[in-house]
């Protein structure tokens, strides 16, 4: 994980930011801070709140102080007012700052447990909210998922057809374990669901968790999300692999990873055959027929417009990350 995200890392800034394998980030102006990433945040909210001009110029160079990026010669001096804009993103600038911290948490991590190798594991300030487990290739949930992932797989899916399950990993939360569960408990609907993401993700996800950045007041703009902002998820191992191998977008990598999880789905929302791009207001807006408001958003293939399965909720405490998967 430490690897992919380097890779990111590497790609993003052009090689001027690097990653060594215990996490420390470094570029040519010296090391990468959680204050120095903090502030990045809170520029990259400001230049967003901007229009191209001089105001955002002077913030794009002080933003590229703190996280530096390659330019080309050919953008000339002049490229500030114009680079978040041309250049990047705010979604893009957003996921490298989340790999940077989910870096220096890890570089953070692994001083501590070099410096207090002797204290109990409990006494570690958690700087993670997963622990993670391997599992032996024996062992029973190492054969269910195997069998899960096999089970579910598309043949019309042409990137999984060759990918095996390599290894499994046991997660446990160590924040937010009894919130979940008691979600669980009270929405009910549980399932079994696959959620792929780019490797270079990975790392940030077992740091914080999933997350659903806001609509409105963010400065994030997040593309592709046919049914509205939410936590996309598949029973469909390879439709959900589709995203963890950049196959439906975003940046490929060698290494892939995907979660399995238990999700409660609660009251679903199920559109009809067509698409429709009122979906997401009337899932949060209607009542279903017991007069409560619905969960989720349950799109079966060929429905929706859609060709595969797609699941959707709102709340990411509706989202129990049980394992993490290997590829390869």
């Amino acid at each position: 994980l430490v690897a992919a995200n380097k890779h990111q890392l590497l790609a993003a800034s052009g090689g001027l930011i690097d990653v060594n394998m215990s996490g420390q980030v470094t570029t040519p102006l010296g090391v990468i801070s959680a204050a120095s990433i903090a502030e990045a945040r809170v520029l990259l909210n400001r230049m967003s709140a901007l229009p191209a001009g001089d105001a955002r110029g002077k913030l794009t160079e002080n933003y590229l102080r703190l996280v530096p990026q390659k330019v080309s010669i050919a953008e000339g001096r002049g490229f500030a007012p114009h680079w978040l804009d041309r250049l990047t993103s705010v979604a893009k600038q957003q996921t490298l700052l989340d790999g940077l911290e989910a870096s220096v948490s890890f570089a953070s991590a692994a001083r501590k447990n070099a410096a207090q190798s002797s204290m109990d594991p409990s006494e570690h300030e958690d700087l993670f909210r997963y622990r993670v487990r391997a599992l032996d290739g024996n062992d029973p949930d190492f054969a269910m998922v195997a069998e899960r992932y096999t089970s579910t797989k598309q043949d019309v899916h042409s990137w999984a057809r060759d990918l095996k399950v390599a290894r499994v990993f046991a997660l446990s939360d160590a924040r937010h374990e009894t919130e979940i569960r008691s979600t669980a408990e009270r929405v009910r609907n549980v399932r079994r669901l696959w959620h792929g993401t780019g490797a270079a993700n990975v790392l940030s996800i077992l740091q914080k968790g999933l997350f659903v950045p806001p609509a409105r007041g963010s400065g994030i703009h997040i593309a592709g999300r046919m049914f509205g902002d939410g936590i996309y998820l598949s029973r469909s191992s390879s439709k959900s692999l589709g995203y963890a191998t950049g196959n439906w977008g975003g940046d490929r990598s060698g290494s892939t990873f995907m979660f399995l999880t238990r999700t409660a789905m609660g009251s679903e929302y199920r559109p009809g055959a067509g698409y429709d791009a009122g979906i997401p207001s009337k899932a949060r807006t209607e009542l279903n027929k017991f007069g409560k408001p619905f969960n989720s958003i349950n799109v079966e293939a060929g429905m929706g417009g859609v060709r595969n399965h797609e699941a959707i909720v709102w709340d990411p405490m509706q989202v129990e990350l049980a394992y993490l998967v290997e590829f390869a």
